[in-house]
């Protein structure tokens, strides 16, 4: 074996290593009990009584990673009833307070409730969690349906919850009141197409007339484009090429009248 074949082995050893870490080392959920940044107490056992399946999401501020999915999360709390339906999403993150964590929640636009678990993550201990971020979705009857959901991305999370748990849609059950923001006259944003060669199509649906802004921001969140700064008087499309944007993932950011609406995931593919 080669000089090039063993570090292509021992490379491939790490990254098993590392998927292997972001796993509930666990048999079975442990109960605990916690308060959210929002002061609404949460008990892992009492939901799971109710028949209701909790999905936790490990994470930590600053997390690059963690970030990456937190577009998904949010369209999977909200299609699946805001935790008012069959399943609860529950965010653990470690920090030095409450309003930390609620800031940068809100910084995220993060919709499901976030825990202060201190500075240690004592629930991650607890799991076994050493990686983050880790996703995972606890049965009723106190087994894992799924103990590592990555990457987090739509599909895995359609693959856990509606396919191996079987849990229905239900938009109907997420009240204006359980999000950050209230969707202004049911703002959509649809990008088409998603990933792109050199350019795309942004797709805005309003009701009324509104400021609307669209900003692309790198995995890092920092801003690198806003394709759209406009006062929309109806719905409309604009097509943007992006020719020195450098392939890879970014986020699409919605801003209606000063709040952020939505984030999306988009990509830039090779030519």
């Amino acid at each position: 074996m080669n000089l090039l074949q063993k570090f292509t082995l021992f490379f491939i050893l790490s990254l098993l290593s590392l998927q292997l870490a972001g796993q509930a080392t666990i048999a079975n959920a442990i109960d605990f009990k916690v308060v959210d940044t929002k002061g609404n107490e949460h008990h892992l056992f009492d939901y799971l009584k109710e028949g209701k399946y909790v999905l936790l999401d490990f994470s930590f501020p600053n997390c690059s990673t963690c970030k990456l999915g937190v577009a998904s999360m949010n369209k999977a709390y909200k299609q699946y009833g805001c935790n008012e339906g069959d399943i609860i999403f529950i965010g653990l993150t470690r920090g030095t307070s409450d309003a930390l964590i609620q800031k940068a929640a809100q910084k995220l636009d993060i919709q499901y409730p976030m825990v202060n678990t201190g500075k240690t993550n004592q629930i991650a201990d607890l799991y076994g969690v050493t990686a983050f971020p880790t996703v995972l979705l606890i049965a009723p009857n106190k087994t894992f349906v799924d103990s590592d959901i990555y990457p987090v991305n739509e599909a895995n999370l359609t693959q856990a919850i509606r396919q191996q748990a079987e849990i229905k849609n239900n938009f109907s059950a997420c009240a204006p009141s359980t999000n950050h923001h209230t969707v202004p006259n049911n703002i959509q944003l649809s990008i088409y197409p998603n990933p792109m060669i050199i350019g795309t199509t942004f797709s805005i649906e309003i009701s009324r007339a509104q400021p609307v802004q669209i900003n692309i921001l790198n995995i890092l969140g920092q801003k690198v484009a806003t394709p759209v700064n406009e006062y929309f008087q109806k719905s409309t499309e604009r097509y943007f090429e992006f020719k020195t944007l450098k392939p890879g993932l970014y986020l699409v950011q919605l801003i209606v009248d000063g709040s952020v609406i939505s984030t999306q995931r988009f990509s830039k593919i090779a030519p």
